[in-house]
């Protein structure tokens, strides 16, 4: 009898401190009003932001919960090569925009542009030109350059010969011809 006499003081008196404890134990938390939104886009393209025009890298201030749209638009010549975000939580690429459902944390995006392709650029400078036609030329006669070959296929039978090198020259020229 003793002993349970002695386990229940015991009890008690670790019941009373821990509420004396509990008493001066105060716990907070601070939710952020806003969130970061770093945007870090090459001179390649242009990023559009729940309406706001920005270029290459900066960082923003979103309200916590906003919806954000982060619309990608790619300069003349260019394409979107990749589109990353520092987290997945309702994160969603819808074609050329990302969509942020919610602002509940800091989010870090990567956007990379690549050359994307033009017809009749053989050579790969970014221009259509009379060096593209010789280029293609050399090549479809067995001649050892360097082309692309679908920038250099401009007639859609996915060979390159020397029809690509005449429509070219033409579009060169300025007839009224389509380069595919």
């Amino acid at each position: 009898m003793k002993r349970l006499s002695l386990i229940l003081l015991l009890v008690a008196i670790v019941v009373a401190l821990s509420a004396v404890l509990a008493e001066q134990t105060l716990l907070t938390t601070t939710v952020p009003s806003e969130h970061t939104l770093t945007l870090s886009c090459g001179p390649e393209g242009t990023l559009i932001v729940n309406g706001t025009t920005l270029t290459e890298g900066t960082s923003i201030q979103i309200g916590r919960h906003e919806k954000v749209e982060i619309e990608i638009i790619p300069n003349a010549g260019y394409e979107l090569e990749t589109a990353t975000v520092s987290s997945d939580y309702g994160v969603t690429l819808e074609g050329n925009t990302i969509v942020i459902a919610k602002m509940v944390q800091d989010f870090t995006t990567n956007i990379a542009f690549k050359r994307g392709r033009i017809p009749g650029d053989a050579d790969n400078n970014g221009l259509v030109e009379l060096a593209d036609a010789l280029a293609v030329l050399q090549y479809a006669s067995g001649e050892a350059v360097t082309i692309n070959s679908a920038n250099a296929n401009v007639n859609g039978d996915d060979k390159v010969d020397i029809h690509d090198a005449l429509l070219i020259m033409q579009y060169v020229a300025g007839w009224n011809v389509t380069l595919k």
